[in-house]
């Protein structure tokens, strides 16, 4: 099964749909570097002139395969960082893209899934849209959270909002 389905449902619209529903579309080094490429080339595509990007089943991405965070765990240094890289890179990739990003978002998206939505120009959400970001609950904050979730705040909007502590 490929991991990433790619179409052009209009002209100068490219589309890529996540297709890992079995994991929840969550993300590995081969998804990661996948999206990077396409990316990469419809920056570069002139008639490319949207990205949309979307996913299949249920959820729409539970952030980085439990697997491959597994892996991770049991890799030297180097290799953590050097993954910890590529994320950030498609993250940036998604951000400094020169055509509008949109994603549609059609269920559950946890941890990485959030950073791809907001590294995205445009983020339209269904109902069943949920955010999530679980390693906060353990006190993690990864690299790539402050940079890429802080572009996408409306300060002037959550300086009024409660801030429940518990």
């Amino acid at each position: 099964m490929d991991v990433l389905l790619e179409s052009e449902p209009l002209p100068g619209m490219a589309q890529l749909v996540l297709n890992r529903p079995h994991i929840r579309n969550a993300l590995d080094p081969e998804l990661i570097a996948r999206l990077r490429d396409r990316l990469a080339y419809h920056a570069a595509r002139a008639q490319t002139r949207v990205v949309v990007l979307r996913a299949t089943g249920a959820a729409f991405c539970a952030g980085v395969e439990l697997r491959t965070m597994r892996e991770q765990g049991q890799s030297p240094l180097a290799d953590n960082e050097a993954d910890a890289r590529a994320l950030a890179a498609l993250f940036a990739a998604l951000r400094g893209l020169p055509k509008p990003t949109v994603v549609a978002v059609q269920g559950p998206t946890l941890g990485a899934g959030v950073g791809l939505v907001a590294a995205c120009d445009v983020a339209i959400g269904a109902e069943e849209a949920k955010f999530c970001l679980p390693e906060v609950r353990l006190g993690m904050c990864r690299r790539w959270q402050p940079r890429t979730l802080l572009r996408r705040l409306d300060y002037d909007r959550c300086a009024g909002m409660p801030c429940p502590v518990k």
